[in-house]
């Protein structure tokens, strides 16, 4: 019992694991539209087919 519930608490803990990752990268995709919305410097001025971290990398 203890090996099945080990198992389910690691399956719980992968899900976990993966739904804050997907909010952590929608949170910093909504941060830099925030970004580009007051400062538009660098993300404004490229295509909007191009990644926004390929031109703010300096």
């Amino acid at each position: 019992m203890s090996i099945r519930a080990l198992f389910a608490f690691l399956v719980w803990a992968g899900i976990g694991y993966a739904a804050v990752m997907g909010l952590n990268k929608i949170y910093d995709e909504s941060r830099l539209i925030g970004q580009q919305s007051q400062q538009p410097v660098n993300q404004a001025a490229s295509p909007v087919g191009l990644p926004d971290r390929v031109p703010s990398q300096h």
